[in-house]
């Protein structure tokens, strides 16, 4: 198996990193929504948060890794020759990129203003970096920012998942099949490799 992409297929890493960037994205969003809305303020609250930080972190980190990688390993062509199409799915990820890479920091920025450490899955401690700071402009405005960006990105999200479903379903390409490691081409891939 693979770990570099090729012209035609995503190799392992890029495999990897998509679908545990889109477990813990997904993940992140339920438990800060489920936290915020449903949770009274107390210990677990505050562990449900803290959860929600780390998974941020973890995010952030692995979209860094990502940015890197698609530096050593280019994604593969796009499947089909239909350039609004093309363009779309660009414009997509790219908001998808830019979501996971501004939805961290800005949440970083407003807990940091709280005076809110982020203790990383128990395992380190983020500096924070400002102090308190509860009525700054600044705080104000990354809440805003991730408050508001969740949302918008759901339905980014929605669409991304619409886009590869469409693929699979009506055109029955192997774009979806390729991000699976399942494509013919894949296969063909390995074949010659071994």
């Amino acid at each position: 198996m693979a770990l570099k992409n090729s012209t035609n297929t995503f190799g392992l890493v890029s495999r990897a990193n998509h679908w545990i960037t889109a477990f813990a994205f997904i993940l992140a969003i339920m438990v800060g929504i489920y936290a915020e809305n449903w949770m009274e303020k107390g210990p677990e609250r505050s562990e449900m948060f803290q959860l929600h930080f780390s998974l941020g972190v973890s995010i952030f980190a692995l979209m860094m890794i990502r940015l890197i990688w698609l530096k050593i390993s280019p994604n593969p062509q796009p499947i089909g020759d239909n350039r609004k199409e093309i363009v779309l799915a660009h414009i997509v990820k790219g908001f998808l990129y830019l979501a996971m890479l501004v939805l961290p920091i800005s949440g970083y920025i407003m807990v940091s203003l709280k005076g809110i450490d982020i203790n990383v899955f128990g395992q380190f401690v983020l500096p924070n970096l400002f102090g308190e700071d509860k009525e700054s402009t600044l705080k104000a405005i990354a809440k805003f920012i991730h408050v508001n960006g969740v949302y918008f990105i759901m339905a980014i999200l929605a669409l991304h998942i619409a886009g590869a479903l469409k693929h699979h379903i009506i055109l029955k390409d192997n774009t979806l099949l390729r991000m699976l490691g399942r494509s013919p081409s894949a296969a063909n891939e390995e074949t010659k490799s071994s």
